[in-house]
């Protein structure tokens, strides 16, 4: 149940006060009784390091698609993976990836994962004191059926590589 105070449908609580999907919903002040905010909801699964820190790894359990933010619509999704780190990660994050790197959002089983392939000169994930990288993106994902972004910064916890 939810109560945004409206009978509209497509805000995140339908004319039923019943949940839509891909949604959440919390009350706007917790300690008065007024109307709950909705939010999309990416579902987000986990976002780790993979293959020895030679991939940031972020899955969500929906649906996202690529939403060119232009007023034109001059910033179409780039099919050059290198072309699309630009157009998905901030730029710090980008400038620490190294010389070959390559960006690739895929889809398996209704979930929706995005491989930050870094390059072997990649500083980002380097600092020994900072056991935290955070990747920041752009405002271009959105959850299939909502307008609105979704969270943008994820933090991946550098831990030590076991020694074989």
């Amino acid at each position: 149940m939810c109560d945004d105070k409206n009978f509209v449908d497509g805000d995140g609580c339908n004319g039923e006060c019943q949940l839509e999907h891909n949604h959440f919903c919390r009350p706007v002040d917790p300690a008065s009784d007024g109307p709950d905010i909705c939010y999309c909801d990416s579902y987000i699964e986990h976002a780790k390091w993979r293959d020895r820190w030679e991939v940031v790894e972020i899955s969500f359990r929906a649906n996202l698609t690529y939403f060119d933010a232009t007023p034109l619509g001059t910033n179409p999704k780039s099919l050059n993976p290198k072309t699309f780190c630009t157009q998905l990660l901030i730029g710090n994050v980008v400038s620490e990836l190294g010389k070959n790197f390559a960006c690739y959002m895929n889809y398996w089983q209704g979930r929706t994962i995005i491989t930050i392939h870094v390059g072997r000169d990649s500083t980002l994930g380097d600092d020994a004191f900072d056991f935290e990288t955070e990747i920041e993106l752009n405002d271009v994902l959105r959850v299939q059926g909502c307008n609105r972004p979704i969270f943008r910064t994820y933090s991946i916890t550098n831990l030590p590589l076991p020694v074989p």
